[in-house]
């Protein structure tokens, strides 16, 4: 990134950004391929904007943990896929990491659509993360209310 380095090789890297998560996101499965990968890493994303939109307010409330709780609640998680997720909870990303890992304009729809069901949006910390995460996505007013017309969200 420009910079030089000052540090050994064997240095140990500095610590992750405020906000950003010191542990990894969870392993891929032994065998997956490139595109099992792609969907994992997708996954991982969305759950840390839902997680990031439900602390938009600086915490986590019991309806918006319960919520995002119920999203997970069908699927067959390992004890892993567990910990990182209530790891993200006690320590959610930042928006403008949530921001950085959209990459794709597909993405930035899907991030938007789970951080929208995530919360209630009432307070107006929660509208300003939505308006600024949307903004920062270069989502334009079309997109947005395709994803709030799509959600059966006014």
């Amino acid at each position: 990134m420009g910079g030089t380095s000052t540090g050994s090789p064997s240095a140990t890297p500095p610590p992750p950004p405020p906000g950003a998560s010191a542990t990894p996101p969870p392993p891929p499965c032994a065998g997956a391929s490139n595109n099992d990968h792609a969907a994992e890493q997708e996954t991982v994303i969305l759950i840390r904007a839902m997680i990031a939109a439900a602390n938009a307010d600086g915490v986590i409330d019991q309806d918006e943990r319960t919520r995002i709780l119920e999203k997970f609640q069908s699927a067959d998680l390992d004890d892993d896929e567990r910990s990182f997720i209530l790891h993200e909870m006690l320590s959610p990303a930042d928006l403008e990491t949530i921001i950085g890992l959209a990459n794709t304009p597909e993405l930035a729809q899907e991030v938007y659509a789970v951080s929208l069901l995530s919360i209630e949006a009432d307070t107006e910390a929660e509208h300003t993360y939505l308006r600024t995460l949307a903004e920062r996505m270069s989502l334009d007013a079309n997109a947005i209310q395709n994803i709030h017309t799509q959600l059966g969200m006014a």
